[in-house]
């Protein structure tokens, strides 16, 4: 029998308002957390997926499984990497703990353990999140790093990959007008 007043009641209970029992963290933790939460299979960390999520100006984020498909392959210069669960749950917990995105946890959560999905999300910034952006971006990582070479390469393939995806749709329709 369960106590009704023990402490995994409580996290389960209240575990669709949030994430429980972690610490804020300053500016500069949040910062040297992005940096060192990699991957067991790959370099990939969680400022990878956060600097090439950025979208909208850098007011927005955006997540997917392919966003994390493609950072892992472009660094690992391998196709088939499997997906690690583990990493990416521990990203989107950071993110909401740490106010970091407007981001409705009990989504992601019927998401995962009811769906068994791992969602899509493009979720606004709160100003935790502009502030680490800001931060990152004074410290000229866009340029002194990989992540600007990187994340223009990123987006010509995903030019080309939705030229090509264009002309095979243009290509489809005309045989289909002329049958």
């Amino acid at each position: 029998m369960r106590n009704v007043g023990s402490y995994t009641i409580k996290n389960e209970l209240f575990e669709t308002s949030g994430v429980f029992d972690t610490k804020i963290l300053s500016l500069e933790e949040i910062i040297n957390k992005l940096f060192n939460s990699k991957t067991i299979q790959s370099d990939c960390s969680f400022v990878d997926l956060f600097l090439f999520g950025l979208v909208d100006v850098c007011r927005k984020l955006f997540f997917s499984v392919q966003l994390y498909i493609e950072i892992v392959e472009m660094e690992e210069k391998h196709p088939g990497i499997s997906i690690d669960h583990c990493f990416i749950d521990s990203y989107i917990e950071f993110l909401v703990s740490q106010k970091l995105i407007f981001y409705d946890y009990s989504d992601y959560l019927i998401d995962l353990k009811e769906r068994h999905l791992i969602p899509v999300f493009l979720c606004p910034l709160t100003s935790r999140g502009k502030e680490v952006f800001m931060t990152l971006n004074k410290e000229k990582i866009f340029t002194e790093n990989i992540y600007l070479d990187n994340a223009v390469n990123l987006s010509h393939q995903k030019f080309m990959q939705l030229k090509k995806y264009k002309k095979q749709y243009h290509d489809n329709m005309l045989q289909y007008i002329s049958c």
